[in-house]
């Protein structure tokens, strides 16, 4: 009985951060599996895309941004930024939209770790990797930089490693074109 109380306690407790949506199907289409990760702005969920029959992964605005434009209109620039790029160490974006008011972004899933996991686990790592890695970084950031997009928050939890080792950037949320305006204030803190 004990352990009844305690599954139904860390649920509510789960259901009260937010990391369960209304229902397990966003858009007549990708359904949401489990919880892999999150910031401060969203929340990210492995899904399944019912349509093409292939896993995805959905950056969820949390719901207290939902009516904050200034969120909004970086949550969007995100998707724009990363969509406009087409390489292979770059996320890649599928869909976007809005469903019952919240906004979402879909993408690539990553079956892998990320730079912090990598580092937190205090594994050696060759130092021919860590070439390897810095130079597929790199080869994405050029990319970004021919279309005139700065990142702007590099950090080991916005860089994936896949299990075959590809680097995959993340997170284009703060990033800025020098064909459009800043989308941060003057004064205020970028990144997390």
């Amino acid at each position: 009985m004990i352990k009844w109380k305690m599954v139904i306690y860390n649920l509510i407790l789960r259901i009260l951060k937010g990391e369960f949506m209304d229902s397990n199907l966003l858009a007549d289409r990708y359904k949401i599996e489990d919880r892999i990760g999150g910031g401060g702005m969203a929340l990210i969920y492995k899904a399944y895309d019912t349509l093409i029959n292939r896993l995805v992964a959905v950056k969820l605005l949390r719901s207290e941004f939902d009516a904050d434009d200034e969120f909004l209109k970086r949550f969007k620039k995100e998707a724009h930024y990363a969509a406009t790029l087409i390489h292979q160490n770059v996320i890649q974006i599928y869909d976007i939209g809005v469903e019952k008011s919240r906004n979402y972004i879909v993408m690539e899933y990553v079956d892998g770790i990320s730079i912090r996991e990598l580092i937190d686990s205090k594994k050696n790592i060759e130092i021919g990797k860590i070439v390897n890695f810095a130079i597929q970084i790199c080869s994405a950031m050029n990319e970004a930089h021919k279309f005139r997009i700065v990142h702007r928050d590099i950090k080991p939890d916005n860089i994936l490693v896949t299990k075959n080792n590809i680097i995959k950037v993340t997170d284009f949320g703060i990033a800025k074109s020098h064909n459009a305006t800043a989308l941060t204030k003057a004064g205020s803190v970028l990144g997390s």
